[in-house]
């Protein structure tokens, strides 16, 4: 609900307008609904991954404990507990990839396109698909720049996430946009 009012505010700039504070409320007024259950559907992927994750790990930490009580051996393994939290590691990524594919222009698509939360995400996760090497290196980019906004006890943040909200708009509208 706050991304539809944060993308309509640089929709505001893009269009020359002043941008107020109640920009950021204005998901609030305009399409609340649709906007409402584009994030349950999100939180709900999530919570759906984390049962999977937590159900897998503890499968495998489970397992792997009850194979070195039955050799006297105490606790796991050094290199048994690393390839574990890299098999989740990678499953948590191939999890929530598709998810955020969908998640990443379906508010703007509400918003400005008024279309239905579940037909948004298609969209979103076709287009993400469709635009895959670029999402890839502004992935890269943005895991450096996190990184970086992270060190100084996490101030850096205060900068990265308006122009994280800025470069949405600006990825939905060349994507979806195009003249």
């Amino acid at each position: 609900v706050f991304m539809g009012g944060i993308l309509l505010g640089c929709k505001a700039l893009d269009d020359g307008e002043e941008l107020r504070i109640d920009h950021l409320f204005a998901g609030f007024k305009e399409k609340l609904g649709p906007l409402v259950i584009v994030g349950a559907l999100y939180l709900g992927g999530l919570v759906i991954i984390g049962v999977l994750v937590f159900g897998l790990g503890a499968m495998l930490f489970g397992a792997n404990a009850l194979a070195n009580l039955g050799s006297g051996a105490r606790g796991m393994n050094a290199g048994s507990a690393i390839m574990s939290m890299l098999l989740l590691c990678c499953l948590v990524l191939l999890l929530a990839l598709p998810l955020a594919m969908a998640m990443w222009f379906a508010p703007a698509l509400v918003v400005f396109h008024g279309m239905q939360p579940v037909a948004a995400m298609q969209s979103s996760f076709f287009a993400c698909i469709k635009n895959l090497m670029p999402m890839l290196i502004y992935g890269l980019v943005l895991m450096v720049l996190a990184i970086v906004a992270t060190i100084p006890f996490g101030l850096g943040w205060l900068i990265l996430l308006p122009v994280l909200m800025a470069s949405s708009y600006t990825a939905y509208r060349d994507i979806y946009l195009q003249s």
